[in-house]
């Protein structure tokens, strides 16, 4: 129908060769039918694991920080995807959702990672890619779920999803960094690393928001205050 409609001339945007188009489409995403695994494709993963929920036409990235979001726009843009930002003030305070339309990411996290937030899981793909989609995957993933203790000495994430926690740690260990899982009486599952790979997960994975990136630091700190 879309081509129909193109050649037609009822549609302003133009289609680009190698490209999917939705039976029913009508917005101006350039979606390749095989995308890239870089780091941004897999920010943008993460960021729906960690962050994230979606409709049949749009997904939704909810985080206060505005760098976070900005990784995931960058995502947008890179493939066209009309978005927008929206603004909320909830029981627990204000909040910021990146929306993104497009019926084929939709459809695309959906069967690759599950939806909502007890069913979802680390894509299969995910397993096999290079390291740079790996590792964006795993920033998005800790910059959005993940908390960092200086004081307790420890990097946590935690969901409800055991199948997700199981993933996670299991792409930290292509990085050398090892984490133990545990499971509290709410039916939350959680990951914890150890301060010893602080420094290993600041080099090799990295974080975006800014106080996470000193909390990181802090910790690489005491880790090098221990040798001495």
């Amino acid at each position: 129908e879309q081509i129909n409609n193109y050649a037609k001339g009822d549609v302003k945007f133009q289609l680009k060769q190698n490209c999917v188009y939705m039976y029913q489409h009508h917005g101006n995403e350039q979606i390749p039918e095989v995308l890239e695994l870089d780091s941004l494709f897999g920010f943008f993963i993460g960021a729906y694991l960690a962050e994230g929920t979606h409709t049949r036409h749009y997904i939704a990235i909810t985080n206060v920080s505005e760098q976070y979001l900005q990784q995931v726009i960058k995502f947008a843009q890179k493939y066209n995807i009309n978005y927008k930002i929206r603004y909320d003030v909830g029981a627990y305070g204000k909040s910021t959702t990146l929306l993104l339309y497009t019926t084929i990411m939709a459809d695309l996290v959906k069967r690759a990672c599950g939806k909502l937030a007890y069913n979802k899981f680390v894509p299969d793909f995910a397993y096999s890619a290079k390291k740079q989609f790996v590792r964006g995957l795993l920033q998005a993933y800790f910059d959005g779920d993940g908390n960092i203790s200086v004081s307790r000495k420890v990097i946590r994430a935690s969901s409800c999803s055991k199948e997700l926690i199981d993933g996670i740690a299991l792409l930290l260990s292509e990085f050398g960094i090892f984490a133990v899982k545990s499971r509290t009486t709410r039916n939350q599952y959680t990951l914890s690393i150890s301060y010893r790979y602080a420094k290993q997960f600041s080099d090799e994975i990295g974080l975006v928001i800014e106080y996470k990136k000193k909390s990181i630091e802090a910790l690489s700190a005491i880790k090098e205050a221990d040798k001495s």
